[in-house]
């Protein structure tokens, strides 16, 4: 075992190496001192975003990750100048996102800070491409993505409601020879923004980092596939008003961004399960396969990390199950939000045997459903609400010798296991003794009687086969809404 550890390490060691660490510098800028320079507040709503999604999906480790909201000019430059130092090989990843104006005069590209004044740019922003020449000996790799979001206005200052640069093209295209810009729009163009507020581009930029730029079915994400996705979608939502740009050498265009973490996910929890990894590991992996990654808190973010880490080979199968298990994990009920909500409580019954299904309909916060069946030859229906897994309802059953109308209540369990839809619980109520009795008599007497039934899916999220404690067959159409 001390062997087997030893490996380990020495493989992480030589994975690290290999493929490098990834450094973020993420900058929103929408408040400035000068209320002549229009503010962006969907400028702060975007860096949000991407922090927040490259936090979530483990892209970064949060001590790898600076964040700055509307810094000045020396804190612009302090943390361009900290970012640009924090690569230790060449193999390691820096990445700069910047959402803000972008103002561009005499081939110059200028960044606006928070402290700066409209009558003297050229004094108080920050020479971009100027600044980024200088600091270049500082970065220790190569591999340098910059994106640029920037402008969500017609203008940089009131009253003057002009388009303008935000950017100058050669001056960047001289530098892509080892920096790949990533801009949201052409030279002059307005980057557009979404109703609820935040632009377009970043929209469709934290799609494709978070797997829908895969075009090619691998496991990675390349900066090429993440800008075709991203120009294509921009493109099509704006009629043609904005354009993102791509400028890279093209030995630069393949260099890895992110991953297909879903994929990624679920051929982690194929192969735990195939291995036969503990029941509590199994439990606390699904949770956090199955949840949007914005839903993650601390500890599901640490957990989504290993998962990762477990699927890019950075740590073996022993290694996970004892990283898992050295947690602090809550014996609550795991709260699963899966990833696409369906219509019905249950998925089919997957392709594959070894696939795992969620449970859907547990995104929104409560279900009603109505069910009907029979406990062999006494007709019921029932409306529920499902709080989670939870099923609490009221209904009947209508008696054939007298065909009245029983009065029930229901409460009962509705959950997913070894692949099979099962609805377990109780309905109570007032029920004539011959309901019980009734192949020997009829009375009129009647005494509360609480029915245990249990159910299970019939190849169908909405057809269910059981039988209650009076070992009556029971049928049930579940529709839920």
């Amino acid at each position: 075992m001390k062997m087997k550890k030893i490996i380990s390490v020495l493989f992480i060691l030589f994975f690290s190496i290999l493929f490098g660490e990834t450094y973020v510098l993420v900058t929103g800028i929408g408040d400035f001192k000068d209320k002549n320079i229009i503010p962006l507040p969907g400028a702060i709503k975007d860096a949000q975003v991407f922090k927040d999604t490259l936090l979530s999906l483990s892209i970064v480790d949060k001590e790898d990750l600076l964040y700055y909201e509307n810094p000045t000019l020396s804190e612009l430059k302090k943390a361009i100048i900290s970012w640009a130092k924090m690569a230790k090989s060449e193999n390691d990843l820096l990445i700069f996102y910047y959402s803000g104006h972008g103002y561009s005069k005499d081939g110059k590209t200028y960044l606006i800070p928070s402290d700066a004044y409209s009558d003297v740019l050229s004094e108080t922003a920050l020479d971009f491409t100027g600044f980024l020449s200088k600091i270049k000996p500082l970065m220790k790799t190569k591999k340098v993505l910059i994106i640029l979001d920037s402008c969500y206005s017609g203008s940089l200052i009131k009253d003057r409601p002009v388009k303008f640069k935000t950017y100058e093209k050669k001056t960047l295209k001289d530098l892509s020879d080892s920096v790949v810009f990533l801009l949201s729009s052409k030279e002059g163009e307005v980057s557009q923004e979404k109703r609820e507020g935040g632009g377009w581009f970043t929209h469709y930029l934290i799609e494709g980092i978070r797997g829908k730029a895969n075009s090619n079915g691998d496991d990675l994400i390349t900066i090429e596939e993440l800008y075709e996705y991203v120009s294509e979608n921009v493109e099509k939502v704006t009629n043609g008003m904005q354009h993102p740009i791509m400028f890279a050498s093209s030995n630069m265009e393949d260099i890895p961004i992110s991953y297909d973490f879903s994929m990624l996910e679920m051929k982690a929890l194929k192969e735990l399960k195939d291995r036969g990894a503990p029941e509590d590991v199994l439990k606390v992996t699904s949770k956090v396969v199955f949840q949007d990654s914005i839903e993650d808190n601390e500890l599901d973010r640490k957990v989504r990390n290993y998962i990762h880490s477990f699927a890019l080979g950075k740590i073996d199968y022993d290694m996970y199950i004892d990283l898992i298990k050295g947690l602090k994990l809550s014996t609550s009920p795991a709260k699963i939000i899966p990833k696409v909500a369906p219509k019905n409580t249950f998925q089919n019954p997957p392709a594959k045997s070894n696939e795992i299904v969620p449970a859907k309909g547990s995104k929104k916060f409560f279900t009603v459903g109505v069910d009907l069946g029979t406990f062999l030859i006494l007709p019921f229906a029932d409306v529920y609400v499902r709080l989670g897994n939870v099923e609490v309802g009221i209904g009947g059953m209508l008696y054939p010798s007298e065909e009245s109308f029983l009065p029930l209540i229901k409460v009962g369990l509705s959950t997913n296991l070894w692949r099979m839809a099962f609805k377990i619980g109780v309905y109570y109520g007032e029920y004539e003794e011959a309901t019980y009795d009734y192949y020997y008599g009829y009375s009129s007497e009647t005494t509360p009687l609480p029915l245990i039934y249990a159910l299970v899916s019939l190849g169908s999220p909405n057809f269910f086969l059981g039988t209650s404690d009076l070992i009556i067959p029971t049928f049930l159409w579940n529709v839920e809404f």
